[in-house]
This record gives structure tokens, sequence and C-alpha cells, in this order.
């Protein structure tokens, strides 16, 4: 069958007489084309692709056009489509030859240009399993109709990697703000920087879709500026297009990671912080009714550890020395009462309390003063407790919002080949 490519594009721009079908995601080229499309133009059928591809089919060598929905033969889930335009069938193999493929969904239009070329109505159909219909290649005997640019994988990488720039950007800002809160507060100060973080991920795509869209906008400004011989209005270029099936999605992953992180957090956190406070208060407590007082010192013992490239790595702990009554010099480690030791390496003496029947039971004087539940260990509590009461909306939210995504991807395809 006969494909004739033409250098001649004139009629690829856009004309409302003309039945024409778009890709359903088709991509738009920084001066705001859409060069992939199909026509009837007369009573030919003309593809237009990248690169100024033209290739142009008389109508009466076309039998049909099929679009083609592949499927996992597995679980089901929809693995692409593509559009095939076939030819008469060969009186010796009873086969109909293909014209073109083209990869993608497509759009409104096909119904009119069937029905302005005499062809029978578009054919939409699913095949199973995907792997017994391979995507063809370039080098097969029909055309290959360009629905991407030639340099669109340099362009997409570029594109990730800016995003995941962003992202870093945002992550780093969310856990710097949280490191401003002081560490007395204990792990709670550890989920708001994860939830920092999360809100960072968003805040670093919006931004980075933003800046691409910014940017392809104020190329588009340029270039109607240079078309009118002066500044265009900026209004209708520099706008902030961001996509909101991006955002949704990026939230709907870090809802489903937030999930069994919760699960696993609150009530790490909460029975942790419980144990440890019910510990300190019952060692608050002897040492307040049974305890003796003297003076010491707390000082840094270091510890070294060295991994496997020989780094040597120096960890701080605050020791408790002092001399019971009676006794040899005593040197502990001070308990972390409230999450929390006594500051170190000071130099100044300070009162001690020890159990006289076990002097390695000790705390400094301040850190049995008031409440053990005061600040971290009660927040640790509450914030693991809130954890696993929200996990039910989580989990209801996230259903909900998977199912309604999938809905609309169906309700939107279907509404596209109708």
């Amino acid at each position: 069958m006969p494909a004739a490519p033409s250098a001649n594009v004139n009629n690829n721009d856009f004309d409302p007489a003309i039945p024409t079908a778009l890709p359903l995601f088709g991509k738009a080229t920084v001066t705001g084309k859409i060069p992939v499309r199909l026509r009837a133009e007369g009573d030919t059928l003309v593809a237009y692709g990248y690169g100024r591809q033209r290739i142009v089919f008389s109508a009466g060598d076309v039998s049909r056009i099929q679009v083609r929905i592949l499927r996992n033969s597995q679980n089901g889930e929809d693995m692409g489509s593509y559009l095939l335009v076939r030819g008469k069938s060969n009186s010796k193999s009873k086969s109909t030859e293909i014209l073109l493929w083209a990869r993608g969904a497509w759009g409104p239009g096909l119904a009119e240009i069937c029905a302005q070329l005499g062809l029978p109505k578009p054919e939409v159909a699913t095949t199973r399993p995907f792997t017994e219909t391979l995507a063809p290649t370039v080098g097969r005997p029909y055309p290959l109709l360009r629905t991407h640019p030639r340099n669109w994988i340099p362009l997409l990488l570029a594109g990730i990697l800016g995003v995941l720039v962003m992202v870093g950007l945002g992550i780093f800002a969310g856990v710097g703000l949280a490191l401003l809160l002081p560490p007395a507060i204990g792990d709670v100060r550890d989920l708001i920087a994860i939830i920092l973080a999360a809100a960072g991920v968003l805040g670093g795509v919006w931004v980075a879709f933003a800046t691409r869209s910014m940017s392809i906008g104020a190329v588009r400004w340029a270039v109607a500026s240079r078309r009118a011989g002066g500044p265009a209005p900026v209004g209708p270029f520099l706008s902030l297009d961001v996509p909101s099936h991006v955002i949704s999605t990026v939230t709907t992953v870090l809802l489903a990671l937030a999930i069994p992180f919760l699960l696993i957090w609150g009530p790490a956190v909460a029975i942790t912080s419980a144990v440890h406070g019910f510990r300190d208060a019952a060692l608050v407590s002897d040492l307040r009714t049974s305890g003796s007082a003297t003076v010491g010192y707390v000082v840094n013992v270091p510890s070294y550890s060295t991994d496997s490239q020989g780094n040597t790595t120096v960890t701080p702990h605050a020791y408790l020395q002092f001399i019971p009554e009676g006794r040899s010099a005593v040197s502990e480690p001070d308990p972390a009462i409230g999450g929390q030791t006594w500051p170190m390496g000071t130099g100044q003496l300070v009162t001690i309390y020890y159990d006289p029947a076990d002097p390695v039971k000790a705390a400094v004087e301040g850190q049995i003063t008031g409440s053990v539940w005061h600040g971290a260990p009660t927040g640790n509590v509450i914030s693991g407790a809130l954890a696993i009461a929200i996990e039910p909306a989580l989990i209801w939210l996230f259903y909900r919002r998977v199912t309604a995504k999938r809905r609309k991807a169906a309700r939107d395809f279907a509404e596209g080949l109708a």
C-alpha cells in the first residue's frame, strides 16, 4: 500500500472544518504546537508526527482503524494502548496489511474521520495476553508514527532530575525546620520532621512543575512577541500550570507510605515511652524516699567505633562520678530520665542522689525534681496514640483516592473513545 511522505506540513495547522483526531495524552512543543494528529483531508487519511513527519494514505486503500488496549494477562491491568491503520485484505493470505502503527491512546475524532472517508466505525478491542502483542519497531515494513520528539528521552531524564533536585531541597527545608525545635520534645520532633519532609516532597514537585510551566510560557511568549513584532500580552503565557494528577498521585503515594510507617512508629514510640516513663518514675521515687546525697561531676566518657573504611566515630556518653559514703569511687552512666541526661563536662560540682544499698542507682538532683512525665515522655505517648488513632482514617482516605482514580481513568478513556 502506498505511504507518501511529504515535507509539506502547512496542513498540520488546526482547521475546525477538517475532521481531526489527537492523542489522548498529546504533547505540545515548546512553541505550543501539537504535531501529532490524524486528519481526513478530502479522500485521504493523513498522519502527522514529530520531526515534520507526514504520511498520506488513500481512503480506498484503508480497510479500518483500530484502537488496541493492551492488558496484562495475569492481573488485568492496563499496559498501554496503540492505534492501527489497516489496509484492504490480501486475497492470498486473507489478512489485512498494517499501514500505520502509532503509540498511545487516541481521543475524540476517529469516528468523524472514518465517516468522512467512508470507513467503518473505529474498532476498540482488548488484546490479551500482553506478551503476545509486542510493540512494533521502526524496522518493520509499515510506517511508525513518531509520537515523541527524537530527543525526548534526554529531556525526560533532565525533567526527572530537576524534580528530584526540587524534592531534595523540599525535604532538606522540612527537616531543617523540624531541627529548630528543642530536642527535649523527644520523638515528636522526629515525627514533625517526617511530616514536614513529606510536605517538602509535595512542595518540591509543585515548584518543579511550576518552574517548567513558567519557563515554557516564557519561551512561547518570546516566540509570539517575535511573530507579532512587539511584546505580546503576558497573561496567556506566564501561568502556573501544575498537573493536578501529578500532585494527586504523589499525595496518594505518600499516604500509602504513611499507613505502614505510622502503624509501626505509633505503637513503638507509645509503648517505649510508657515503659521508660514508668521505669524513670520508679527510680525517681526510690531516690527521693531513700536516696543519700553527695557531690560529684557529670563527665563525658566517649566511645569509639570504626567502620569498614577505617573512619572513626566518637560518641559522647554522660557519666556520674562521685564517692558514696564509706565506699570507693563510682563512675556510672547517667540515666536519661525523661529522655535527657544532665549536661556534661561543665567542670562544676553537682548534687547527686544515690541508693546506699546499690550506688549504681544514682541521678543528679535536678533530674529527680518535678515529674518525669514532663516534656518528651508525655508528648511521645500522646503522639504515638494519635498515630494509632488516625490509621483508620488514613486507610479509608487512601482507599477512596485509589478507587476514585481508577473510576475516573476508566470514565475518561471511555468518553474519549465515544
